[in-house]
Formats: C-alpha cells, structure tokens, sequence
C-alpha cells in the first residue's frame, strides 16, 4: 500500500497543470521527504552494493542507482525554477532550460519510479494478493492518470463541456503516452520474473 501511495504521489507530481504550480512545489518537498525515508530504510542495499561498484551491476542495482540520480537532479532543477518554497534559489536567466531539463527529468523520474515498483512485484505477489484486486489497482492508477491529463481541459472550460464532450475530444496519442508508466512496470515484472524461467528451463 505504501509503495502504491508513492507512486500515486509520482502521478500528481508529473501531471503538468493538474496541480497548481505553489501546489507542486510543497508537495515536491513532502515526496522527497517520503523517498529519503523510503530509501533510508534500505540500508541493506546500501551496504551490499556499495562496496561492490569494480562489479558488473545488475540491471536492478543499476536502475535504482539511476532513479536516485535523476531524483537529485529532478530536485535540483525544480528548486532552480521555484516561485514559492525556495524562491532564493530561483535564476531567472536559465528559466527556459531549466523548464525543459526539469519537464523531461520528471517523465525519465516517472518511468524509473514504475519499473522500480515492477522490479518489487513477482508472479508469488500478485498471486497472493489476488490477480483480480492487482488488476483493479493498475485500471485505477491508470484512471487517475488519464483524469488528471484530462481535468484541466475539463475544469478551464467553464464547464461547457460535458463529460461525453471530453471523452470523444481526448486524444488517443495521449491515452497511449498513458501507458508508458504501466509498460515500465511489466518490464520491471518480466526482469523480476526472467530467473524464474531460466529456472523452469533448467
């Protein structure tokens, strides 16, 4: 539950225009509060891989070691274009890059973050939690996801427009763009399962 309440976090925090700008900033702060915690937690991870960088990492290790990076610099670029909670940190001068750099670090942050979460899942998981409630849960997330892309259209439309109305403008290029967290947390599976097979296989 825990884990899917970060991610939920990760969908408001990526959802450009879902939540107001002041919105966004204190609730960057509160995530990035929750991820040190989570990831302090970790301290077995830590002490395994840490003394081990001469090694060839595994795939997980490595996107983990790529997910904490682009967290930092996600953070550093945010606090870079902040209006409202470090407004001293705040230079005008590199605004437009720091909006590019900060936009694509955040989709990049987003896709890690899910097939971070796919890598935790296994076939045993899903099985004792329950296929049809695992199932429920990703429709959900994806429901929200969608809803939040769709909210502003809805909500700055003075609402003229009507459900039935935004359903059939939705563009379905950005439905499939929707996906892409979902598809990163079956790869995340599929790397979580593979050893299985190649068990089977022997």
């Amino acid at each position: 539950m825990f884990k899917i309440a970060m991610l939920i976090l990760i969908l408001l925090l990526v959802s450009m225009n879902a939540v107001e700008e002041e919105a966004h900033e204190y609730l960057a702060f509160f995530a990035a509060a929750v991820f040190v915690c989570h990831a302090a937690a970790q301290k077995w991870w830590f002490s395994a891989v840490c003394p081990r960088f001469g090694m060839v990492l595994r795939i997980k290790s490595l996107s983990v070691i790529a997910l904490m990076i682009v967290f930092l610099f996600t953070m550093i670029s945010g606090a870079l274009l902040s209006r409202y909670a470090l407004p001293m940190l705040r230079v005008k001068t590199i605004q437009a890059l720091m909006i590019d750099v900060h936009h694509s670090l955040g989709m990049v942050f987003l896709l890690l973050s899910f097939f971070h979460f796919g890598v935790h899942l296994s076939l045993e998981k899903i099985k004792a939690i329950g296929i049809v409630k695992v199932g429920l849960a990703a429709l959900g997330m994806l429901a929200l996801y969608i809803a939040l892309h769709c909210l502003p259209n809805f909500v700055y439309s003075d609402f003229d427009m009507n459900m039935v109305d935004l359903l059939r403008n939705y563009d379905s290029e950005l439905f499939l763009v929707t996906l892409v967290p979902f598809i990163s947390v079956f790869f995340g599976l599929l790397l979580n399962t593979l050893p299985i097979w190649r068990a089977n296989n022997v």
